[in-house]
């Protein structure tokens, strides 16, 4: 059975975590290219794998990103990605 308060607690975000996945246009694990910084090109060329979906900021979908190059995640918008081919 299913303890009521551990639900109560997973509710809201369940259903968030839920309804990003439904509109995000990159997967969870899908490798991309990060093609812009706030500063320019930074990471231009360097393959991420997707991490996590974050909620939108304004209009543009967010992502947690990871490279196997570096030691700590990014947060990109879905404006600043492209499918790696």
């Amino acid at each position: 059975m299913i303890d009521p308060a551990a639900a109560a607690g997973c509710t809201l975000f369940c259903k968030m975590e839920g309804d990003l996945s439904d509109h995000h246009r990159f997967k969870i694990g899908e490798n991309v290219l990060y093609t812009s910084g706030p500063y320019g090109r930074a990471g231009a060329g360097i393959v991420y794998k997707v991490t996590q979906h974050l909620p939108p900021e304004g209009d543009d979908r967010q992502y947690r990103i990871k490279s196997a190059n570096e030691p700590h995640e990014r947060v990109a918008k879905e404006s600043q990605l492209n499918r790696d081919s």
